[in-house]
């Protein structure tokens, strides 16, 4: 016997556990961290089941920070058992509500070593687009003492202060970054809700008033630093700021135990080439997997 159910607050555990039973071969970036994660109208998500026993799921991302740009994200959509109709079967039970929010192109990001999900997704229509890449820290690795400091100062970022400037250095900072979607006060407050704040885990520099670069982290899990984001104003950058907002970032790596971890666009050589000077390795790529509509 074959069962679809939609997410619901009776078995969200199920479907936490089943991502992260799959997690190392997937995505996980925004899969749900703990098993009492609100479920939401714009979060639908479906649980197969065959002779009762849990075979995939699928949940798509329609936030409002997505669908402002006619965009869907795919947190997961995944069987154990890779049989293509059951991966349509779980993609079309999503489609409705994407055509609902009137999203033109869907996508999800599959690790480039996992060949047997990409056929399916190009089976299904999808499309290969850019490449991102996994880059990881360990928390043992020798820190780099051999830099010079630029003259800076770093201020935690308040969100009842500094939202708009938060959102505008973060645009102009990625506004050419393929993939880009251009931040508002509703998407920060999404992170901040979504992720939780700890002291430093967000923060601005300046240089004479002028705030130039940020930074914000998440822990991601007990032993896991996720920089979220990182970057420096263009006219400000190859003077040595990025590295100093990277070092605060390893700092408090280093309070918390864990080892460090970042994605990054696999065009962006000069930030690849500064998290692999502070011991970073490249883990995994990824490829954009794009569904569009007509």
């Amino acid at each position: 016997m074959m069962i679809m159910q939609r997410l619901n607050n009776q078995n969200k555990r199920e479907f936490h556990d089943y991502c992260w039973l799959y997690a190392s071969h997937l995505d996980q970036s925004f899969f749900p961290l703990s098993d009492k994660f609100p479920v939401m109208d714009s979060r639908p998500g479906f649980l197969f089941y065959e002779e009762g026993v849990l075979t995939g799921v699928v949940c798509v991302l329609l936030d409002d920070s997505f669908t402002k740009n006619a965009k869907g994200r795919l947190m997961i959509l995944h069987s154990r058992k890779k049989a293509d109709q059951i991966y349509q079967m779980l993609l079309e039970k999503v489609l409705p509500f994407v055509v609902q929010k009137k999203v033109k192109t869907l996508f999800a990001f599959l690790p480039d070593n996992e060949q047997k999900e990409k056929a399916i997704f190009l089976k299904l229509g999808f499309y290969e687009s850019r490449k991102t890449l996994y880059l990881k820290r360990d928390k043992n690795a020798s820190p780099n003492h051999q830099i010079s400091k630029p003259k800076l100062t770093i201020k935690d970022f308040k969100p009842s202060e500094d939202m708009g400037l938060w959102c505008d250095l973060i645009n102009s900072t990625y506004k050419d970054v393929p993939g880009h979607i251009p931040y508002t006060p509703q998407m920060v407050k999404e992170d901040i809700e979504t992720d939780g704040t700890f002291p430093g885990c967000a923060r601005i520099a300046y240089v004479k008033g002028q705030a130039i670069g940020f930074y914000y982290c998440s822990l991601e899990a007990q032993d896991e630093l996720w920089i979220s984001q990182l970057g420096v104003m263009s006219g400000y950058r190859s003077k040595g700021i990025g590295r100093a907002l990277l070092h605060e970032c390893l700092k408090l790596a280093d309070e918390y135990e864990a080892h460090c971890a970042f994605s990054v666009n696999a065009e962006n050589e000069q930030g690849i080439a500064l998290f692999k000077s502070e011991s970073f390795e490249v883990k995994k790529t990824y490829t954009a997997m794009v569904y569009s509509f007509k």
